[in-house]
């Protein structure tokens, strides 16, 4: 594919597609997804995407990586495995959540999650209680796929405004954020598992994400690992072992009552810093016209019937997207 290539909806239909299931892979295999894994279902969802794709060498080789090790999945292994690699983030070589390569600050680290957490409000979406960080590689690559939809919908309904914002959306989201930190987690990812199934998963969402940032005419700048703990120059003083304080403000900073969890950031018209519970995956909220709030969601007027109902091999979407759950919906 290339920049110039105009967008078609079945294009967009299955690049929404391949990057759900990619999502889905590097999201925790539960009992349900081991079982579609193991029936070939997963796969053949996959297949059907890449083939509606524009043929790319590096793509196709990926995906017959994957159709290699289909008779070998062990769903068992994969949830074990996952445990092993991600249930002690703060130990792993390879932390599935982008702001950890993107800054080296809490505090930088918080605006790096706000604006992702913008750009889903901004989109209709939001982060579902008790799942993951909005910054999860899961989620991120789920909202690309989700971006992909709303797109297909522009076109069909000849939606020029529309369609620009999401393109615009697609190229920002993946240069500022998934395109930047996502190749230096998967090349980790792919070193550190044992298990072929992710190995080729990580080779196949590599391939995919260099495609598509061709497709949209960006070039991220990717991050080579991720960068160590620093602190914030002038925003706090250490201790000086004299009985004080090891924390002490050193700037002229009024901390206004307003800003917490929940309320806008000063200066951020992009979003609000989400309630922090250490979890949180992205599940649909009401957009306008949809029995929303009305409020400015900016982008996200285009109706939910952009993700239109498709039938054909009978797998419920909920069932295989750990985030944004289409109950409504059918692949």
């Amino acid at each position: 594919m290339t920049p110039a290539s105009p967008p078609t909806i079945d294009i967009a239909l299955a690049r929404g597609e391949a990057y759900r299931c990619v999502a889905r892979a590097c999201a925790f295999p539960t009992a349900a997804f081991g079982e579609i894994l193991a029936q070939g279902l997963w796969l053949a969802v996959l297949d059907d995407a890449v083939g509606k794709l524009p043929p790319e060498e590096a793509l196709l080789d990926a995906l017959a990586a994957l159709e290699i090790v289909q008779p070998t999945l062990d769903p068992a292994a994969l949830a074990r495995e996952y445990t092993r690699l991600f249930s002690n983030t703060g130990l792993t070589d390879c932390p599935p959540y982008g702001a950890d390569y993107l800054t080296s600050h809490i505090f930088m680290r918080a605006q790096s999650l706000a604006d992702v957490a913008g750009f889903y409000h901004a989109f209709g979406v939001a982060m579902g209680a008790g799942t993951e960080r909005p910054d999860h590689i899961s989620a991120e690559l789920e909202f690309m796929g989700y971006l992909c939809w709303k797109e297909a919908y522009a076109v069909e309904h000849g939606l020029a405004e529309a369609l620009e914002i999401t393109r615009s959306a697609q190229r920002r989201f993946l240069e500022d954020h998934l395109g930047r930190w996502a190749p230096c987690f998967l090349d980790r990812f792919e070193a550190a598992t044992t298990q072929p199934f992710y190995r080729a998963v990580a080779a196949f969402a590599m391939a995919f994400l260099a495609i598509e940032a061709s497709w949209l005419g960006v070039t991220p700048e990717a991050v080579q690992e991720p960068p160590r703990e620093t602190s914030l120059p002038g925003a706090f003083l250490c201790g000086d072992n004299q009985g004080r304080c090891p924390l002490q403000l050193t700037t002229n900073t009024s901390l206004n009552r307003s800003t917490r969890d929940g309320d806008m950031v000063q200066g951020d018209p992009r979003g609000s810093l989400p309630p922090w519970r250490g979890k949180s995956f992205l599940i649909p909220s009401p957009l306008e016209g949809e029995g929303g709030d009305g409020g400015d969601r900016r982008g996200a007027h285009l109706p939910t019937s952009i993700l239109p109902r498709r039938r054909g091999r009978g797998i419920e979407v909920g069932s295989v997207s750990h985030n944004l759950l289409w109950t409504d919906l059918e692949l």
